[in-house]
C-alpha cells in the first residue's frame, strides 16, 4: 500500500495537473492493475485517494500527460502534455556505479541556471529524472500535420536538454574522471513513478532445467522528489535550450506567411457575373434560340443583378439581349417568366451548362483546374506517353514498314518485338 499523500505530494501533483483536462492513468505493475481518472477530479475525491491507495508500493506509475479517453497511452490519444522530462541512468555507465545521488546533485547545482536550465523537480531512487513542469497545460490541436508538428517540437526540446546534459564542460572531473549523466529524453507516452513507491528491480537467470525464472537478489529504491525551480513557459523553455536561428529565418518566415491580398468578394463575383453574361452573347451568336430563350433571358437578368445592377438597367438590358435572337420573346414574356425569385441564388458552371446544353462549347468554364486534374496533368508530363498512346504508334510504324514490302522478321528486329507482336500491331491498325 502507498503511504499517505502529505502536503509536499499533493502541492507536486496538482502542480502538475492543474487547470488540465482529460484522463490521468495511473498502473501498477506489479499488480498489472490499471485505473483512469478525470484530471479536473484527480485529488478531489476521497472515492479517487482511496483507489490510489489500494495499489501496491512496488513500481507504481502515473502518467506524464493526459489522455482523451481510458484506452491504451498512445501518442494518438495524447490530450495534453503537463511536463517534459529528461531520465539520467547514471548508475549504467561504466565506473559510476557507487556515484550517489548527492554526488550527482552537486553536479547539477554546478551547470543549473547555466548551461542547463533548472528543473521544477527532481525525482530520484535508483537514477534521477528531472521535470520540467509546464505553467499551462500544452494542448495538442486535432489537426493532423500541426499535431506531428507540436509533437516534434516537444521533443526537440528534450533532445536538446540531453544533448547539453551528455556533453557539459569536460573540465569538471570527478574521481578522476569525467561524470556522466546519460540522459535520455522521457516519451510523451511514458510514466512518472509516484511518490512513495518503490522502484523494485530483481536480479537472476533462466532456470533450464526448472523451466522457469530464478530470481536470486531483489533491490528497491524509494521514490521522491526535491524542488528545486518553479514552473517554465514552453516558449521560455524553448528560447533557452533550442540553437539560435540562423540570419535569413526571419526574412525567410515572413515571405513564407505573407499574407496574401485576398481579391475584394464583389469584385471577383462582379467579374464573374460578367463573364458569365459574354458567354451567354457567344451561345446567342452561335445559334442558341428557340428551346433556350427562356433560359438564356432569365440567366442574363440574374446574372446582371448579380453584377450590381438595379432591377430596372437589369431589365433594361435583358430585353435588349431578348432583341438579338431570331425569334425573340414578347416583352410581357421576358418581364413575367425570367423574372428570379431568388437573386441571391447562385448557379455552379456545371448546372448552366447542363441547362442549356453546351457542354462541347468553350463557355462557363472554371478559371482554375481543380487539385486532382493538377495532379493528373503533371504525372502524364512525368511519364511520358501512356501504354495505349505507344502501342498505336508501333500499330502505324508495322503497318508502314509492312506496307512498304518488309517481311514481319525484318520489321520485328528493327524495333526489338518479336515477330508474333509485330503481327498482332499490324491487324490492329488494320482492324482500326
Amino acid at each position: 500500500m502507498l503511504p499517505i499523500l502529505d502536503d509536499k505530494v499533493l502541492e507536486y501533483y496538482r502542480l502538475l495537473y492543474k487547470d488540465n483536462d482529460g484522463y490521468v492513468k495511473i498502473r501498477d505493475l506489479s499488480k498489472r492493475k490499471s485505473l483512469s481518472f478525470e484530471a479536473s477530479d484527480f485529488l478531489s475525491k476521497d472515492e479517487i485517494m482511496e483507489d490510489i491507495k489500494s495499489f501496491g508500493s512496488d513500481n507504481v506509475y502515473m502518467s506524464l500527460a493526459t489522455y482523451k479517453s481510458t484506452g491504451h497511452a498512445r501518442k494518438e490519444d495524447l490530450l495534453n502534455i503537463c511536463a517534459l522530462a529528461i531520465d539520467c541512468d547514471y548508475h549504467a555507465v561504466t565506473e559510476q556505479e557507487d556515484v550517489s545521488y548527492e554526488d550527482m546533485r552537486w553536479m547539477l547545482d554546478l551547470l543549473f541556471d547555466g548551461m542547463i536550465p533548472r528543473p521544477t523537480y527532481i525525482e530520484y531512487s535508483r537514477n534521477l529524472r528531472l521535470i520540467y513542469i509546464l505553467d499551462k497545460p500544452f494542448r495538442l490541436v486535432k489537426d493532423k500535420k500541426k499535431r506531428t508538428d507540436c509533437i516534434k517540437f516537444l521533443e526537440r526540446i528534450m533532445e536538446c536538454l540531453c544533448e547539453r546534459l551528455n556533453h557539459y564542460n569536460e573540465d569538471a572531473l570527478f574521481y578522476g574522471s569525467e561524470l556522466k549523466f546519460n540522459a535520455e529524453p522521457h516519451k510523451l507516452t511514458s510514466f512518472l513513478r509516484v511518490l512513495g513507491s518503490t522502484n523494485k528491480r530483481s536480479y537472476g537467470s533462466y532456470d533450464y532445467n526448472q523451466r522457469r525464472y530464478k530470481i536470486l537478489s531483489v533491490e528497491k529504491y524509494y521514490v521522491d522528489i526535491e524542488k528545486t525551480g518553479s514552473t517554465w513557459d514552453i516558449d521560455e523553455l524553448a528560447d533557452y535550450v533550442l540553437p539560435d536561428l540562423p540570419d535569413w529565418y526571419s526574412n525567410w518566415k515572413k515571405q513564407k506567411h505573407k499574407k496574401k491580398k485576398k481579391k475584394d468578394c464583389e469584385q471577383s463575383l462582379h467579374d464573374l457575373c460578367l463573364r458569365r453574361i459574354s458567354d451567354l452573347e457567344y451561345l446567342q451568336a452561335h445559334g442558341w434560340d428557340i428551346g433556350y430563350r427562356e433560359k438564356m433571358c432569365f440567366f442574363y437578368r440574374l446574372f446582371s443583378l448579380q453584377a450590381g445592377l438595379d432591377e430596372n438597367t437589369a431589365l433594361k438590358n435583358t430585353l435588349a439581349f431578348n432583341e438579338k435572337f431570331n425569334v425573340p420573346l414578347t416583352e410581357h414574356q421576358v418581364i413575367s417568366q425570367t423574372k428570379p425569385s431568388k437573386p441571391d441564388l447562385y448557379y455552379s458552371n456545371k448546372r448552366i451548362i447542363a441547362d442549356l446544353h453546351c457542354e462541347n462549347e468553350p463557355v462557363f468554364q472554371t478559371m482554375r483546374k481543380s487539385n486532382a486534374e493538377i495532379c493528373r496533368d503533371y504525372r502524364k508530363r512525368k511519364a511520358g506517353k501512356s501504354k495505349k498512346e505507344k502501342i498505336i504508334e508501333f500499330s502505324e510504324k508495322v503497318f508502314e514498314m509492312r506496307d512498304s514490302g518488309k517481311p514481319f522478321s525484318d520489321i520485328a528486329d528493327e524495333l526489338s518485338i518479336s515477330i508474333r507482336t509485330a503481327k498482332n500491331y499490324y491487324k490492329k491498325y488494320k482492324v482500326a
